[in-house]
């Protein structure tokens, strides 16, 4: 049986300098309980950059892993009694869904704008009635200053863009849209933050990844027929993205 993990964590959280610091060496050491080999787990590269769409699948996979890595590492923390062990399952379990959802969206890390002129943006193909509820969820949370940060702009002009979103369609110029468009880490931060609302599971097993993946993220299908290709697509992919990556016992020791 598949282990499974909520991707609701905790409340709004005091956004100081010395918090951040403190709640990244809780994942570290949440992710130091499992590790088996002794060794200390890789912290994420400070400004890691965007996924090189033009290279290799293993070093598209290993750019996008450490951007989660560095997403996560500014929104979790464990929850109320929550052992080490288990909150570092439970990041893994999300890093890994993140990772899926983006090598199926963006048919392996390769684009960041849907074809013929499509609305979704990023390599998690976020369209705009996703991310006018991702920017609700972040500004009830206290999350502008992360997506601030994860893009380097101005707090203020990120709220403003928020604002401006509308479920129609990106409104002209919208700093929000072009963010998605260049800067994978502020397109993994928000595809963090749009899970938030989720109470339901997000387990380990690419299966039930793959049902989450319908539910949550697709969520509109013409028929069950299409619902259950696309399910078997998004499996497909998984196999191909967990064949170039695989981590390690401890959250974060991914290899290629």
């Amino acid at each position: 049986m598949n282990q499974v993990t909520h991707a609701s964590t905790r409340s709004r959280r005091p956004a100081d300098a010395i918090w951040r610091r403190g709640r990244w060496f809780l994942m570290v050491a949440a992710g130091l309980t499992l590790a088996a080999s002794g060794r200390p787990l890789p912290g994420p590269r400070p400004n890691a950059g965007n996924v090189p769409i033009t290279a290799s699948a293993n070093v598209r996979v290993r750019a996008l892993a450490d951007l989660t890595l560095q997403a996560l590492a500014s929104l979790e923390t464990p929850q109320q009694a929550e052992t080490g062990a288990a909150f570092a399952q439970r990041l893994a379990n999300t890093r890994r869904f993140l990772l899926r959802v983006a090598w199926f969206e963006s048919v392996g890390l390769q684009r960041r704008q849907q074809g013929g002129a499509g609305p979704a943006r990023s390599l998690y193909q976020i369209e705009p009635i996703r991310a006018l509820a991702g920017c609700r969820v972040a500004t009830r949370q206290g999350w502008i200053d992360e997506l601030a940060a994860a893009c380097g702009q101005p707090e203020p002009a990120i709220a403003r863009a928020c604002a401006q979103l509308t479920p129609a369609g990106w409104p002209r110029a919208n700093l929000i849209e072009e963010c998605l468009r260049t800067n994978d880490l502020f397109a993994t931060t928000l595809a963090r933050i749009c899970l938030e609302p989720v109470t339901a599971a997000i387990a380990a097993g690419a299966d039930d990844q793959a049902e989450t993946w319908a539910a949550v993220w697709k969520r509109a299908f013409t028929t069950p027929a299409q619902r259950e290709r696309q399910k078997a697509g998004f499996l497909r992919a998984a196999a191909s993205l967990d064949a170039l990556w695989r981590e390690g016992p401890a959250f974060g020791a991914g290899q290629r």
